[in-house]
């Protein structure tokens, strides 16, 4: 934690700033072959065929995690900041089977208004968000040293939302970090979720109560990933899985064992 601060603090001072941290990150990564986020490694459970989506694209960290546990699954990340949409395109111009659409997912279609936070003039695209008030939130004493709060600003910008469903595809997995939109995301996904059932990744389920009770409904259940084995609890770290019996059950065939329910957590 304090790592992770103190890091995120000399970023605005150091050349290159975020994108040559970024840079930097990748290249260890793909040379130690670890991804980014220790629940992404989950994904080298899953069939190779899968069609994973990359919802809350960012600087592509997530699909580079995903081509590393899944080097021949087709990829779709949407990214709304058309910027970091061209950027995060030109990173796998290599790679036909990763593909970058630059709107965002919703509930509804239309132009929307994405806020950006700066610190300074650091931008933190990766926290841009369709509420403003969200997007303002996360900087703070808790998250910078030396914090103040008179050089946060926030720019808006335009960007195209779409919902999952008008896109008509057929995913197994997807990953979901849009920064406090993600029940809207969720109700425009509802007849994808309920056809195809994917695997959903979600950040911070616990902060919406509406997301649980939503999946809940379309016959989600909740499970942390931990030891390489699902626990059907709520996770303690960032991120929650969401699976359906369907999926649980393919996947336990696949792997035994790979599932615990909550009576054997609870006699454990």
């Amino acid at each position: 934690m304090i790592f992770q601060k103190t890091l995120r603090t000399l970023q605005h001072y150091l050349p290159g700033g975020r994108n040559g941290r970024e840079a930097l990150s990748r290249i260890v990564r793909r040379v130690r072959g670890i991804v980014h986020d220790p629940d992404l490694a989950a994904l080298r459970l899953f069939p190779p065929d899968w069609l994973l989506l990359d919802v809350g694209a960012n600087y592509g960290q997530s699909a580079s995690s995903m081509r590393l546990a899944q080097p021949r699954a087709r990829i779709i990340s949407y990214e709304p900041n058309t910027e970091l949409a061209a950027r995060i395109t030109a990173l796998f111009h290599n790679d036909p089977a990763i593909e970058v659409r630059p709107f965002g997912l919703s509930d509804r279609a239309g132009l929307f208004t994405l806020y950006i936070p700066y610190y300074g003039n650091f931008a933190y695209p990766g926290l841009a968000s369709l509420n403003e008030d969200e997007a303002r939130s996360w900087l703070s004493p808790e998250t910078l040293f030396f914090f103040k709060a008179s050089r946060v600003r926030i720019t808006p910008i335009q960007c195209r939302v779409i919902t999952l469903d008008s896109e008509q595809l057929a995913p197994s997995f997807i990953k979901i970090d849009v920064q406090g939109a993600e029940y809207e995301m969720l109700q425009g996904s509802r007849q994808t979720l309920q056809r195809h059932q994917p695997v959903l990744l979600i950040e911070s389920p616990g902060r919406d109560e509406r997301i649980g009770r939503l999946l809940e409904s379309l016959g989600y259940r909740e499970f942390a990933y931990e030891g390489d084995r699902f626990l059907q609890k709520k996770s303690e770290g960032t991120n929650s899985f969401f699976l359906t019996d369907a999926k649980q059950a393919m996947l336990d065939a696949l792997h035994p064992g790979l599932f615990v329910n909550r009576m054997a957590i609870a006699e454990a």
